[in-house]
């Protein structure tokens, strides 16, 4: 695997990634969120879930992954896209790849 420069791997709520995995500079796998804490005021808690990486998959510049993300073996993620939901093997992402708000 590669990991470029100005990355965050947050392994809180567990990371798995396989192999010949490139993430380039900036890009930001998150395995948390504390967004339910904020809007409660403290009173949820913070929000963990498992996010896995397959095996070889490129993540582009500033790409973020969101937390209880699985993303299969040979994915292409293009630069500055966010991601919120699952992306099946074979699969190219570019922009935003989210599920329902």
């Amino acid at each position: 695997c590669w990991i470029g420069p100005n990355v965050v791997l947050d392994g809180s709520g567990g990371l798995s990634i396989g192999d010949w995995v490139d993430i380039s500079a900036g890009a930001q796998i998150y395995s948390h969120d504390t967004v339910a804490r904020a809007l409660s005021g403290g009173k949820e808690p913070i929000a963990h879930a498992r996010t896995t990486i397959g095996s070889r998959v490129y993540i582009g510049p500033q790409a973020i992954i969101a937390k209880g993300v699985t993303i299969g073996d040979e994915v292409t993620i293009g630069a500055l896209s966010f991601v919120d939901r699952d992306v099946p093997s074979g699969s190219k992402v570019l922009g935003r790849q989210a599920g329902p708000a």
